[in-house]
């Protein structure tokens, strides 16, 4: 179990510093020609897209055909990943008071739970 959990993490790990890289390069190249908040939308759609199929495929080996339902509760998951980010970010600032250290705090405990609940919830299907 933990060296299937250290596996599928490390691959987790992979497929969100790749997907945080594509959501950087789409959206420096489409903020020069269309407005940035359109393209931060369509840069983050794109990384959310890579992220999902790259985690069902590669990170959590599920192999199942539940695309639907899974997308759904993927969907879920990222909004319950944004609101832990955003919450753990205002408290640490609001404690501690340095942008970059509850930054790396939100980050980090955000990835944590992205990644339980992908594994749990979204991806509970995993095949051996």
């Amino acid at each position: 179990m933990i060296k299937s959990m250290n596996n599928s993490f490390s691959r987790f790990l992979l497929v969100g510093g790749t997907s945080t890289i594509l959501d950087y390069v789409i959206y420096i190249i489409l903020s020069r020609y269309i407005d940035y908040s359109l393209a931060k939308v369509i840069s983050m759609c794109c990384a959310c897209t890579y992220s999902f199929f790259l985690n069902k495929e590669f990170s959590f080996k599920d192999q199942s055909k539940n695309n639907i339902d899974q997308l759904i509760k993927y969907v879920v998951a990222q909004v319950i990943n944004i609101t832990v980010n955003v919450l753990v970010n205002a408290f640490v600032l609001k404690t501690v008071g340095i942008k970059i250290i509850a930054f790396i705090v939100a980050t980090g405990t955000a990835m944590i739970v992205n990644y339980l609940l992908q594994k749990v919830f979204v991806f509970r299907g995993v095949k051996k």
